[in-house]
């Protein structure tokens, strides 16, 4: 097999929930997320982006909240995605977050996992 096929995503395969922090703000783990959905969709993958980044660096406590609304579409989207015909449910991909962004994360797992995913 050629390597440029070698490293192609299986069209048959189900396909990918991304679920965490994207630019912008950038920071370590929003950048890291944007490379790895790069990577997936050069390879072919089908990604869908959940993007639950904050409005912005500040790290006051009304700052923080504003992350809430993005959070709670996500969680939407997350219980009204259906799995694609033939291609079984869509996979999660989720990077955690820390301190007490784990609460959302916990959140967002349960769904998923009721979900089937």
């Amino acid at each position: 097999m050629p390597p440029d096929e070698k490293n192609m995503v299986d069209k048959a395969s189900p396909s990918i929930i991304m679920v965490g922090t994207f630019p912008p703000p950038v920071t370590g783990m929003s950048a890291a997320n944007e490379a790895v959905k790069n990577r997936l969709t050069a390879d072919g993958a089908e990604v869908k982006i959940l993007n639950t980044s904050p409005p912005s660096l500040n790290r006051l406590v009304w700052f923080r909240l504003g992350r809430i609304p993005r959070l709670m579409k996500a969680w939407t989207r997350l219980v009204l995605a259906a799995a694609r015909s033939g291609n079984g449910p869509p996979v999660l991909y989720m990077s955690l977050s820390g301190q007490w962004g784990l609460l959302y994360d916990v959140v967002t797992v349960l769904i998923s996992r009721l979900k089937g995913f």
